[in-house]
């Protein structure tokens, strides 16, 4: 079987426009579960030593690019049930790897539904509403590759400027830096 790499990029920017629009429904609660982790509010451009980071808009932007790449080749290319793309974003993304990571962190505990909302919800619902109109609706998006790409930009602006109003302070920023 060979890769189509429309079908590649249809699966990703639909992916990435419902993750967007999802995380930006829960910036707020997962903020503050960052913020009582540290002890300070999160700013997303920004690190404590006042240098602008790249970190998070790499993170959120071109990291999520491994785990798409992943998902595609194992869930999506072969063809797998929705079921089966719910359980493993869901559980094995979701739940064994954030909400584990984060409930290492005493504090983490008292957050365990907007944990469990971004595994169960963000990311598994996500995935089937993106199984399912990549299965259903491919013939007809494959026209409009650009046109998704536009709307995954607008979602991942959006996102970033809706984390950018959790905490807007970009004072004093001194230099930038990767990480």
């Amino acid at each position: 079987m060979n890769i189509d790499y429309k079908h590649f990029f249809v699966f990703l920017f639909v992916f990435m426009i419902f993750q967007y629009l999802l995380l930006i429904t829960e910036i707020t609660p997962y903020a503050n579960i960052v913020k009582d982790i540290q002890n300070y509010r999160p700013n997303m451009f920004k690190n404590l030593d006042d240098n602008f980071t790249l970190k998070n808009l790499i993170i959120f932007s071109l990291g999520y690019l491994f785990l798409i790449i992943f998902i595609y080749y194992y869930i999506i290319f072969p063809k797998k049930t929705c079921i089966e793309g719910f359980i493993f974003v869901s559980f094995i993304y979701g739940a064994f790897w954030e909400t584990a990571l984060f409930s290492c962190f005493d504090k983490a505990v008292n957050h365990l539904p907007v944990l469990l909302y971004d595994a169960f919800i963000v990311g598994g619902v996500c995935m089937v509403i993106s199984q399912y109109i990549v299965y259903n609706y491919y013939d007809i998006l494959k026209n409009y590759i650009p046109l998704l790409f536009i709307f995954y930009l607008i979602t991942m602006i959006w996102f970033f400027y809706e984390f950018y109003k959790y905490n807007p302070d970009l004072s004093n920023i001194k230099g930038v830096v990767l990480f």
